[in-house]
C-alpha cells in the first residue's frame, strides 16, 4: 500500500509518538516508520497491508486515511511543465 499523505502521518504522530515509540506500539521496526515518514517529497513510500493497518490502528484512523492500494497520479506525481 502507498502512503497518501506523509505530512498527515507526521501530524497524527505529533505529540503522541515519535519514530521509536510508534515502532514500539505497533511492533514494527523504527526503520519502517522512518521510511514512511521521511522519504523525499516525490518518494513513493509503500508498505504491506498489515503494516498499514498496524499504523492506522495505533493512530486511531482508518487505513484509507493514510494509505491507498496504488499511486494516485494527481497526488504523487509532479507535473512537468512543457
Amino acid at each position: 500500500m502507498y502512503i497518501r499523505n506523509r505530512e498527515l502521518l507526521r501530524q497524527l504522530m505529533a505529540g503522541r509518538y515519535n519514530t521509536v515509540t510508534l515502532a514500539s506500539r505497533t511492533g514494527l521496526s523504527k526503520q519502517v516508520i522512518a521510511y514512511l515518514t521521511t522519504r523525499g517529497r516525490s518518494g513513493r513510500s509503500s508498505c504491506n497491508p498489515r503494516t498499514a493497518r498496524l499504523i492506522a490502528d495505533a493512530l486511531g484512523v482508518e487505513v484509507e486515511v493514510l494509505f491507498c492500494d496504488r499511486l494516485l497520479p494527481e497526488s504523487n506525481n509532479r507535473r512537468r511543465s512543457s
